[in-house]
């Protein structure tokens, strides 16, 4: 069991880890959007790129986001009736709602995925003004953001096999269980 909790301890801090870049993600998009306003007001100019650098920040935040969110409880959660269950049932009930889960994003990754890999082959831009940047950049991030979600998904399913072992009441926030 130590080396169950050693293995989800450390794909914690991972999403943990990409949680800081979106934390960065979303100070850059502070700082270009405010500079982009601050060059409208003062030199009645913009920032070149503030869009498309500012649409790559939004995917980066929201995807690197995702595990550690995840991790944390902090994604919505309806608890109408699963405080009255027994420990096993209520463990057992939460493994049902992130087998689930983790079958969607399964799927959204396979579709993030295969759009990345299109978007990449074709060499297709994203162009809103001037500056032209690779598509295939948010793509590759929503790509990767899912994958450390699934991977999230995966290691809270173990932590509430392992309280189902137990006895344990473990829920959906695991993180530094």
């Amino acid at each position: 069991m130590d080396k169950v909790r050693y293995i989800c301890h450390k794909i914690d801090y991972i999403a943990a880890f990409f949680f800081v870049i979106a934390c960065i993600c979303l100070i850059a998009l502070f700082l270009i959007t405010f500079a982009d306003i601050m060059a409208r007001f003062l030199a009645n100019s913009n920032v070149p790129g503030t869009i498309e650098l500012g649409q790559y920040f939004l995917v980066a935040m929201a995807f690197l986001a995702f595990g550690f969110t995840q991790l944390k409880g902090g994604h919505i959660q309806v608890q109408l009736f699963l405080h009255r269950l027994p420990t096993k049932a209520a463990n057992m009930m939460n493994i049902l709602v992130l087998i689930l889960s983790m079958a969607f994003f399964i799927i959204m990754l396979m579709q993030v995925g295969e759009r990345f890999k299109l978007s990449f082959i074709s060499g297709e831009l994203l162009s809103v003004t001037t500056f032209r940047l690779p598509v295939w950049w948010s793509y590759a991030l929503g790509t990767f953001g899912c994958a450390v979600l699934i991977l999230c998904f995966i290691t809270q399913i173990v932590t509430n096999i392992v309280g189902i072992i137990e006895n344990k009441e473990v829920g959906l926030s695991t993180w530094n269980q």
